[in-house]
């Protein structure tokens, strides 16, 4: 009797600690996931990636000049590029666009829309990092965002 009675406990421990275990992995799964889904709020500033094709993606903006920044790429990297001054302007600001890792700088033809609206055209080669420079006076705004492939 005392065999049966350590054989149903012996086995009544192996079932508890499975459980356990799969507890302490699901556990640790959940964590995990967690972890991952939360490095969004670890990551101080995003860079926005273009997608060509895609709808207008506003630009993040660094520097004390403050004009929102939004830009369109086509399927073969001519992109529109629209300039919003929250205080407006009369003054044509000169944009520029760049790859830093390229070294390549190409300063952008801007035409006001009206009411501190300003567009410029361009073409981009290549997808990677680029930057746009918007100058003001003595301010400047510089916006980066990354290509992707087209």
């Amino acid at each position: 009797m005392s065999v049966r009675y350590m054989h149903g406990v012996d086995a009544m421990s192996r079932t508890a600690r499975v459980r356990l275990l799969a507890a302490a992995a699901f556990a640790a799964f959940l964590v995990l996931v967690g972890l991952l889904l939360s490095i969004p709020f670890f990551v101080s500033d995003p860079v926005v990636v273009v997608r060509p094709g895609s709808a207008p993606a506003l630009l993040r903006r660094d520097g004390p000049l403050v004009a929102s920044t939004q830009i369109q790429v086509g399927a073969r990297g001519e992109f529109m590029l629209y300039l919003t001054f929250e205080q407006g302007t009369d003054d044509t600001p000169r944009v520029a666009v760049r790859m830093p890792s390229h070294g390549m700088a190409t300063p952008l033809e801007v035409r006001a829309i009206g009411g501190g609206r300003f567009q410029a055209v361009g073409q981009l080669t290549m997808p990677g990092r680029w930057e746009i420079e918007v100058e003001l006076g003595e301010l400047v705004q510089s916006s980066d965002f990354i290509l992707a492939e087209f």
